[in-house]
C-alpha cells in the first residue's frame, strides 16, 4: 500500500485551523497539480458538497476538510466521491459520512461525526465496505484490489463475493491488509507506516 509517511501533527494543525462557519460540506486545505472536482479544475476557493467527485491526476494530490472537521488526504491518481455526506451539529443522530474510493489512495482523519457515532462513518471500494473506529485510516484501491491500513484505531474490511458471501477482516492499530502472493488471499500484517503515528 502506497500510504506515504504523514505527520499526525500536520493533520491536527490543519483541523484546528478550520473555522466553524460553513456554507458547504467541504473546503480545500491545499492541493498540488491537476485536481478536478466534478470535472472542473480546483482553485483555493473550490467548495465541495455531497455527491461531488474528486479526481487527482498523476503527480497531483489534495487535502480536504469537511464540515465536521474530518480530513481527506487524497493521493496522486485517485478518484473519490462524497457519496452521502451531511453534518448538522444540532442533529447528531442524522449526521452521516459515506465516501466511495473508486481508485487510488485516501487517508482519513476522523472528525466530529465519528466522535459522536462511528457507525455513521462508512467507505465503499469496489465490492467492499470499510468501517472505522479510530482517528487515522488509509484505504487503497488498485483495480479490484482493496487494502486498508489502521494507523490509529481499528478498521473492518467487509467484502462480498459474486454469490453475496461476506468476508469480514478486522484490522487493528498498526496493521494493514495485504494480498498474499502465494495464496492470493487477504492477510493482515504489520503496517508499513513508519512515523510517530504508530511507532
Amino acid at each position: 500500500m502506497r500510504l506515504l509517511s504523514k505527520s499526525l501533527f500536520l493533520f491536527t494543525l490543519l483541523v484546528a485551523c478550520a473555522t466553524n462557519a460553513w456554507s458547504a460540506d467541504g473546503r480545500i486545505l491545499s492541493f498540488e497539480g491537476d485536481v478536478r472536482v466534478n470535472g472542473k479544475p480546483v482553485t483555493a476557493d473550490t467548495v465541495l458538497n455531497s455527491q461531488d467527485t474528486v479526481v487527482t491526476a498523476a503527480g497531483a494530490s489534495i487535502k480536504i476538510v469537511l464540515s465536521d472537521n474530518s480530513v481527506l488526504d487524497v493521493d496522486s491518481g485517485s478518484n473519490i466521491k462524497l457519496s452521502d455526506y451531511s453534518y448538522n451539529p444540532a442533529a447528531p443522530k442524522e449526521n452521516k459520512s459515506e465516501i466511495s474510493v473508486v481508485e487510488g489512495t485516501l487517508r482519513y482523519v476522523s472528525g466530529l461525526i465519528a466522535k459522536e457515532d462511528p457507525a455513521n462513518i462508512g467507505f465503499t471500494a469496489g465490492n467492499s465496505t470499510i468501517g472505522v473506529r479510530g482517528s487515522f485510516t488509509g484505504i487503497e484501491v488498485d483495480g479490484v484490489t482493496v487494502n486498508v491500513e489502521a494507523m490509529i484505531g481499528e478498521a473492518t474490511l467487509l467484502r462480498k463475493d459474486g454469490e453475496g458471501q461476506k468476508d469480514a477482516i478486522v484490522v487493528p492499530t498498526g496493521q494493514a491488509t495485504r494480498t498474499d502472493p502465494k495464496t492470493g488471499k487477504t492477510i493482515v500484517t504489520a503496517s508499513t507506516m513508519t512515523n510517530a503515528v504508530n511507532e
